[in-house]
């Protein structure tokens, strides 16, 4: 069984958790099923103004504003084909998730 992290659960409560990836080292994994748009959770952190570990960037028109992450989303893994995408700092899944699947994103969807 991997091991799993303690982190901050409230603000995602029962619905994902961290842990050892067999392919990118930590990941963010379902602890229950999700939908296609179903609603995952917030990128939670303070503003950033540089780039950092955990730093996540969204395009607001013609500028980049970031987020430092501070929740278990922060562990997101990129993917070429992700289950998941942003919507501003809020995650939804791209297509149905189950239980025990990990949670990815795309980190330039514009470079497909």
């Amino acid at each position: 069984m991997p091991k799993t992290k303690a982190l901050n659960r409230t603000k995602l409560g029962n619905k994902v958790e961290v842990r050892t990836s067999d392919e990118y080292g930590t990941g963010v994994f379902a602890l229950i099923d999700f939908d296609k748009d179903d609603y995952i959770g917030t990128y939670e952190g303070e503003r950033a103004k540089n780039n950092s570990k955990f730093v996540l960037w969204l395009v607001d028109g013609k500028r980049q504003i970031g987020r430092r992450g501070t929740n278990e989303l922060r562990f997101l893994n990129h993917s070429r084909k992700p289950n998941s995408e942003f919507r501003d700092w809020d995650l939804h899944a791209r297509k149905k998730i189950r239980a025990g699947d990990e949670i990815t994103f795309d980190y330039d969807p514009t470079s497909s």
